[in-house]
């Protein structure tokens, strides 16, 4: 029995460590970020009959209850430009965007209030469902998709796009 425990969190860890890492390194510099990972794979250690089969959503949540719990009472140990310069370092390069492009992204992101920045990474960076996304925001899917398709909008508009390109939440484009 303990084996497969230990095989079932060894499994986890292995599969999502990356996803909780770059949401973590999104909120705190990257030697507080290391720790945030760490307490919440031990959260999730502690808690694994809890963990549900499909536990992107469930680490993330939690990722987030640790960020909070551990540093609630301390002032945000980054600013918006160091989280920004921490995501360039982090995203791949695709062919099709160009350095340029890919500043201006950022500026647009930079724009964007923090609940719909958060709510937009988590849908398009993390890759959540709309359903996993509201959860890991506390908020409702209908209050989700406001804040998603916001965040589209000032974000073409900033880009001189002629139309925000639709990101999918769960069973429906926003």
């Amino acid at each position: 029995m303990e084996h497969q425990r230990r095989a079932r969190f060894v499994a986890l860890y292995e599969d999502h460590v990356d996803a909780v890492m770059l949401h973590c390194l999104r909120h705190l510099a990257p030697a507080v970020a290391e720790d945030a990972v760490s307490d919440t794979f031990m959260t999730a250690w502690r808690k694994l009959d809890d963990v549900p089969p499909e536990p992107r959503g469930w680490l993330i949540v939690t990722a987030r209850n640790t960020i909070r719990n551990r540093y609630r009472t301390q002032a945000r140990a980054v600013a918006l430009e160091t989280r920004l310069q921490q995501i360039t370092q982090l995203a791949a390069d695709p062919a099709d965007v160009t350095a340029e492009r890919r500043a201006d992204l950022l500026t647009a992101l930079g724009a964007l209030t923090e609940d719909e920045r958060e709510a937009i990474l988590l849908v398009s960076w993390d890759g959540l469902t709309g359903a996993e996304a509201a959860s890991a925001l506390k908020c409702s899917h209908g209050a989700l998709r406001v804040r998603v398709h916001r965040a589209r909008t000032k974000m073409a508009a900033a880009l001189g796009d002629a139309a925000p390109t639709s990101v999918h939440l769960g069973s429906s484009h926003v």
